[in-house]
C-alpha cells in the first residue's frame, strides 16, 4: 500500500504541473543570429518593428550573433539578464537608425553583449560579474558613473561628462578590463568627504588604460586605491593625455594628477602618457612599477623612480631635485602644447620631446593617434 500511495502521488504532482504549464504562456524561444526590436512600452514576444516587445523580453530570446534594436526613448533602471552571446558572435544591442535612446541605469548581468550607438546614460553603467565579455563602444555618460566588475571588458569611444560626487569610473573585482579612447572631463564634488575620481582601480588585475582624455577630475585622474586589500595585479596606463583641475575650486580642487601609491599593486607600466596639472604622485612599489618616457608636469615625491621621462617642474620644497633626476636618461625640459586649456596634448614642437634614451624598448608602442612611437618620443603624441 505504501509504495502504490507514493506512485498515486508522483502521478497527481506530474499532473498539477501539466496543468500548471498549460495556463501560463510559453517564454520566448531563444533564437540565435536573429534581429529582434525593443521599446520603452513593448509587449508580447514578436519583437518586430511593428510590435516590439520589452527590452528584457528581447535579451531573454537573443542568442549569439543576434541584434537587438532599441527604438527611441528612456529605458528606465532595472538588472538585465539574458543568454546573451559568445565572445566570437557577441550579442548586440543598439539604438534603431534614427533612434534616441537612453537609460537612466544601464545595470547588466548579460555576457557577451556589445553596447553600442550612442546610448545615453544619466545616472550609472553597472556590470557585475556575469557580464563577462562585454564590450560599450560609444556611449554617451552624462552624469553618469560606470562600476566595471565584470572580467574580459572592453569600454572604449566613449565620453564621460558632467558627474557630481561620483566617480567617472570604478574598475573592480573582474579581470582582463580594457579603458580604451574615451574622454573623461568634468567630474566634480559637493564637498565633504566624497573624493571624484577619472579612474579609480582597486581589488583587480589585468587592466589597461590605453589612449584616453582624463581630465578635470576633482581628486585625481587615475588612482590606484586599497579597496578590499585584494590588491592590484598588473596594470599599463599608456599613451594617454592626463590632466588635473584647469581650474581649481571647492569642487575641482585636484588633489593628484595621478596617484600611484598603493603598495598592494603590482606590475605596474605608465609609459608614454602626457601628465599635466598637477601632481604626479608615484613610489617605488614592492610588486614593480615602470614610469618610462612620460612627460610630467609636475613630480611632487623627489623619490619617484622614473626612467627616459621628460619633466617640466618638481616639489622644490621638497629637494633641490628629484633622485632620478640626470641619471637614466630623466631631463628638464619645457613643452609647447597645441591647447593645453582645451585638453589637446599634441606637442608643438618634435624636438621637445626627442630624447637620448637610456633604457631599450621592447616592442612598438602607439601614441594617443594610435601610431606607433618612436623609441626616443616622450609623452603620447605620435
Amino acid at each position: 500500500m505504501p509504495a502504490l500511495r507514493t506512485a498515486i502521488l508522483a502521478i497527481s504532482i506530474t499532473t498539477a504541473l501539466a496543468l500548471a504549464g498549460a495556463l501560463m504562456p510559453d517564454p520566448p524561444a531563444r533564437a540565435t543570429a536573429v534581429t529582434l526590436t525593443a521599446s520603452p512600452t513593448g509587449t508580447g514576444t514578436a519583437c518586430t518593428s511593428s510590435s516590439p516587445c520589452a527590452l528584457a523580453t528581447a535579451l531573454s530570446a537573443a542568442g549569439a550573433g543576434s541584434t537587438v534594436l532599441l527604438l527611441s526613448g528612456c529605458y528606465g533602471s532595472s538588472t538585465l539578464i539574458g543568454p546573451g552571446g559568445a565572445s566570437t558572435a557577441p550579442l548586440v544591442v543598439r539604438p534603431a537608425t534614427g533612434a534616441v535612446v537612453s537609460f537612466t541605469s544601464l545595470i547588466s548581468k548579460v555576457p557577451s553583449t556589445t553596447w553600442t550607438g550612442g546610448i545615453v546614460v544619466t545616472h550609472s553603467l553597472y556590470l557585475y560579474p556575469q557580464a563577462t565579455g562585454t564590450i560599450v563602444d560609444g556611449l554617451h555618460m552624462v552624469g553618469a558613473g560606470a562600476f566595471l566588475r565584470a572580467s574580459h571588458t572592453i569600454v572604449r569611444n566613449s565620453t564621460f561628462t558632467g558627474g557630481v560626487d561620483v566617480d567617472a569610473v570604478q574598475i573592480k573585482d573582474g579581470s582582463d578590463i580594457r579603458f580604451e579612447a574615451n574622454t573623461v572631463d568634468g567630474y566634480t564634488t559637493t564637498g565633504g568627504t566624497v573624493h571624484v575620481d577619472c579612474v579609480q582601480v582597486f581589488d583587480t588585475a589585468d587592466v589597461v588604460i590605453v589612449r584616453n582624455t582624463l581630465r578635470n577630475c576633482s581628486n585625481t585622474a587615475i588612482i590606484l586605491s586599497a579597496g578590499n586589500g585584494l590588491g592590484i595585479h598588473g596594470i599599463t596606463i599608456q599613451s594617454n593625455f592626463i590632466q588635473g583641475c584647469m581650474v581649481p575650486s571647492a569642487s575641482c580642487f585636484g588633489g593628484s594628477t595621478i596617484d600611484l601609491r598603493e603598495l598592494s599593486a603590482s606590475n605596474v607600466v605608465v609609459r608614454n602618457n602626457t601628465i599635466l596639472d598637477g601632481p604626479t604622485r608615484l613610489i617605488a612599489l614592492p610588486g614593480g612599477l615602470s614610469f618610462d618616457r612620460n612627460i610630467v608636469g609636475y613630480l611632487a615625491d623627489c623619490g619617484a623612480p622614473m626612467t627616459d621621462t621628460l619633466l617640466l617642474a618638481w616639489s622644490t620644497k621638497d629637494c633641490l631635485a628629484p633622485l632620478a633626476m640626470g641619471s637614466n636618461g630623466n631631463v628638464l625640459g619645457t613643452v609647447a602644447f597645441a591647447n593645453r586649456a582645451a585638453g589637446d596634448l599634441h606637442v608643438l614642437s618634435r624636438a621637445q620631446v626627442t630624447l637620448v634614451t637610456t633604457v631599450p624598448r621592447v616592442g612598438t608602442v602607439r601614441g594617443f593617434d594610435n601610431l606607433a612611437l618612436q623609441s626616443t618620443t616622450a609623452g603620447a603624441d605620435d
